[in-house]
């Protein structure tokens, strides 16, 4: 069940359903489009964008970069079939531009869409009703503005949707539309700054739903994965506390501090992890598994970090520019991996550093 405070008189609520039930109908297509109109769409949209962070972003979206396919590209996840796009998550990349540019049609498989923690701004545009297998969809902290389009209510799949942090204008019309059409099957709906929803969601809630989601993207050698990593019983959306989870270490005030995944046999890639939620982060450990992808630059916004080990698994690509703003970093260990590249400058700088272990990879 959805999970909201606040919800406008029953006699609105039935007034306004008496008046739009006849005329609801809701069509889903598949989705016929190509790697290659994918990979054009996507670098059609980049190119509208700019970056508050490094020079140059999003380094492995261009046609020369390895595999024609965009599953190579970072913040891009595929399904295990083949090269269809499941999952875009580019949190946290200090992203300045609109959605207007965005091609929906193309990804009508995506079932996740984050681009939380940016500065995008403007519309949201009624075309990301052709998402129409979306499960998960945050636009939280940009500077979004204007009204949340009614064609939301159209995504019949979607649980998750976080919009939170924004300059939005909540339309009680189309938020109740949203709320009896798609909220009896939300497990959260965050929309702040509306006359009809309060949230009522605390980092430990967002910290929740992003380790959930992230395991949801994995896979393992072993038996079972992470089976402390899961809700009480199926009907529960009760907040939880991932600080009884295993692998997990929390602070005094219940923040998750150390995520220590070692030797686990997993498998799978970080593209589907909010860094963002993680902020207090001092230590992180996903040593000794089958990790694959790049190392999302998103990395270098935990800026409490002591601790970081990914060594001895199958990361490619290059060492991000980022991880240089750790600066409290003291342990550094990527090890047996499959990284190329020249090792980044910005490593230099990093004063408290007393562990650097690159060995077993091709950096130059």
């Amino acid at each position: 069940m959805v999970q909201i405070v606040q919800v406008v008189a029953f006699d609105t609520v039935i007034v306004f359903l008496l008046l739009i039930l006849p005329s609801i109908i809701f069509v889903a297509g598949s989705s016929s489009f190509t790697s290659t109109e994918q990979v054009e769409a996507l670098l059609n949209w980049k190119s509208t964008l700019v970056t508050q962070t490094a020079s140059s972003f999003l380094p492995s979206w261009k046609r020369d970069f390895g595999a024609v396919s965009p599953c190579n590209w970072s913040g891009i996840t595929c399904s295990n079939k083949g090269s269809v796009i499941v999952g875009l998550n580019l949190t946290g990349l200090g992203l300045q531009g609109t959605l207007l540019g965005f091609n929906f049609s193309c990804f009508a498989n995506l079932v996740s869409l984050v681009l939380s923690n940016n500065k995008l701004f403007g519309f949201i545009p009624p075309q990301i009703s052709n998402l129409i297998s979306l499960i998960h969809l945050d636009l939280s902290q940009n500077e979004l503005s204007g009204f949340i389009p009614e064609e939301i209510g159209s995504l019949s799949s979607l649980t998750t949707l976080a919009l939170y942090t924004n300059k939005l204008n909540v339309n009680q019309v189309v938020a109740v539309f949203v709320f009896f059409f798609v909220g009896f099957f939300f497990e959260y709906i965050f929309v702040s700054g509306g006359s009809l929803f309060t949230s009522t969601h605390t980092q430990q809630d967002e910290q929740v739903e992003a380790l959930l989601n992230w395991k949801s993207t994995l896979v393992s050698q072993t038996s079972s994965l992470l089976p402390s990593w899961k809700r009480e019983n199926s009907t529960t959306t009760s907040v939880l506390n991932p600080c009884k989870w295993s692998g997990i270490t929390c602070n005094d005030e219940e923040s998750v501090v150390e995520l220590n995944m070692t030797g686990l046999g997993l498998q799978g890639t970080l593209d589907g992890f909010n860094f963002s939620c993680f902020t207090n982060f001092v230590s992180l450990d996903l040593s000794s598994n089958k990790f694959s992808g790049f190392i999302p630059q998103q990395i270098g916004n935990i800026s409490k970090l002591t601790h970081l080990d990914f060594s001895q698994n199958e990361f490619s690509g290059f060492i991000p520019e980022e991880i240089g703003r750790l600066s409290s970093l003291t342990t550094l260990a990527l090890y047996t991996n499959k990284l190329n590249g020249s090792i980044p400058t910005s490593l230099y700088d990093l004063r408290n550093l007393t562990k650097l272990l690159l060995f077993g990879n091709r950096l130059t």
